[in-house]
């Protein structure tokens, strides 16, 4: 994919012009960041974030642990 994105910003009558593309997937950032310049103006930068399933998961086990801690410690129960 980035190098069809680097195979599409050569085209010099495209308005949409990649400047820089820094991969940092590897290096457990988890995105990829794109300079670019649109109709020859300011250079701006484009940031790709990659979340993945396992994130999600954890989040949601961590709010259901957190109820069952509330209502462990709540002398009425769950405040929430």
């Amino acid at each position: 994919m980035l190098r069809r994105l680097n195979e599409k910003s050569n085209d010099p009558s495209d308005p949409f012009v990649i400047i820089r593309i820094k991969d940092r997937l590897a290096n457990g950032t988890r995105d990829i960041l794109i300079n670019a310049q649109i109709s020859r103006g300011i250079p701006c930068e484009i940031q790709l974030a990659v979340a993945s399933n396992m994130e999600k998961k954890q989040e949601m086990l961590d709010q259901y642990n957190h109820f069952l801690y509330e209502l462990k410690r709540a002398k009425l129960g769950s405040i929430t």
